[in-house]
């Protein structure tokens, strides 16, 4: 009769056993890092976005200059100089999935200039010219 008493507590710690025993809810961590360099009017950034889950990480990576287009050959390449004369060089050739340059772009012209690469490798380029106040 004794044996009978304690079945109860038995069935009870074994569901608790089994409800502990779930895996972890899926857990995202994001971590983003940020760097700016910035020489009188003209700046370059960078954010690296990685994004930790169980499956994986993913990262993502986004280069922005600011600065004054030193060549320019529709279809071929852009250059952009930034600050201390550093010059950043771009083909346009096969390498991105999507390129938006302004149609009044031309060498001379101060632009915004950011080159994206998404988790799964897509890069994309825009050009945009810089409003007078940047």
């Amino acid at each position: 009769m004794r044996s009978m008493r304690a079945v109860p507590f038995v069935v009870v710690a074994g569901l608790l056993a089994i409800g502990c025993s779930k895996p972890p809810a899926d857990t995202t961590k994001t971590t983003t890092e940020s760097t700016t360099k910035q020489v009188g009017s003209t700046e370059e950034s960078k954010v690296v976005t990685t994004v930790a889950t169980s499956e994986g990480d993913t990262t993502a990576v986004v280069n922005s200059y600011l600065g004054t287009v030193t060549v320019f050959e529709p279809g071929k390449r852009i250059e952009v100089m930034t600050g201390n004369k550093e010059v950043h060089s771009f083909l346009l050739e096969g390498k991105y999935e999507l390129i938006s340059i302004e149609s009044v772009t031309a060498v001379g012209s101060k632009v915004r200039l950011v080159e994206s690469k998404g988790p799964q490798g897509q890069r994309q380029l825009t050009v945009t010219i810089a409003p007078s106040s940047e």
